[in-house]
């Protein structure tokens, strides 16, 4: 009898596991700018990231979306290797235009500012 309870119990929660595990995969967002799949989906940012993803630079970027009150922004950031390993980036607006440049020689970075009241959506790209 304990053998056969334990069976159902293993089995049981397998199943909740495997539930609850592609529940979180599914739930994933893969849209930005009002656009499904944004890296393919939107000119500027595909063009990007097919120039850079061929180069070292690519091993270090990853490319994340936030909500800013009602502003959607798109973060591209990146470390600089042999500079303490710096982060630096750019965050855009939906058409690519760029809204403020990040780290390097800011007195104040404006990257920090703005992100630190935004909401971090998704992370659309990195190097896999």
């Amino acid at each position: 009898m304990k053998t056969h309870t334990l069976k159902i119990a293993f089995t049981l929660a397998i199943s909740l596991m495997t539930t609850f595990n592609s529940c979180e995969r599914d739930s994933k967002v893969n849209s930005a700018c009002g656009v499904e799949n944004p890296t393919a989906n939107l000119p500027w940012l595909k063009e990007y990231i097919s120039s850079m993803s061929n180069s070292a630079t690519s091993e270090l970027t990853n490319i994340n979306y936030y909500k800013h009150n009602s502003e959607n922004i798109i973060e591209i950031k990146w470390r600089l290797i042999g500079i303490q390993d710096v982060p630096t980036g750019r965050l855009f607006n939906c058409n690519g235009v760029q809204l403020y440049p990040c780290g390097g020689n800011q007195p104040i970075d404006s990257c920090v500012i703005v992100l630190k009241d935004s909401e971090l959506i998704s992370s659309l790209w990195e190097k896999k």
